[in-house]
């Protein structure tokens, strides 16, 4: 099954940028990224089950990409909740991270996080995120590249109040 988060009106204007956007390179190359991008997307979002992945615990991930969700996304994640995400490059690639979906509870009146995606190493200097749009996830909805061999891990808490939806993000290598 295609995860829900997968193919939002973002993620498909990513797809879109990389198999029909302007390139300039020849046009045999231009056509070998093209296949290159639509292979990728099929791994990603369209073949497999374990494409999409949620919290549970520490995982471990290597491979070409995937999806990585909350516990329970769509729906609400549960109180008392810490798991996380360790994303593994492919020796000589790096780790690219989107985030398509994301509400994470937050301090309405101040900027202090009830619960959290934290992601090492920082984005722009930060590390922790909460908040109720894509626009307050890691990278503000836009494609985040770490350093070639850089492994990335995103945890995700939850403390004993309020629950959200939670977040959706993919990953490529």
């Amino acid at each position: 099954p295609i995860p829900s988060c997968a193919l939002s009106p973002t993620t498909k204007q990513w797809y879109q940028r990389r198999v029909h956007g302007e390139s300039k390179y020849s046009s045999l190359l231009n056509i070998r990224l093209k296949c290159f991008y639509y292979f990728i997307f099929w791994v990603t979002f369209v073949s497999a089950d374990a494409s999409s992945i949620f919290c549970s615990g520490d995982i471990e991930l290597d491979g070409v990409g995937g999806t990585i969700q909350s516990p329970n996304f769509p729906n609400n994640y549960d109180h008392d909740t810490d798991c996380s995400f360790l994303i593994v490059p492919v020796p000589g690639n790096s780790v690219t991270l989107r985030f398509t979906s994301f509400h994470v509870d937050y301090n309405h009146g101040g900027n202090s996080c009830y619960d959290w995606v934290e992601v090492d190493p920082p984005i722009k200097n930060k590390s922790r995120f909460c908040g109720y749009t894509v626009s307050m996830s890691p990278g503000e909805g836009h494609d985040v590249s770490f350093p070639i061999d850089e492994p990335v891990t995103v945890s995700f808490h939850s403390n004993e109040s309020a629950w959200e939806k939670g977040f959706c993000a993919f990953f490529t290598e």
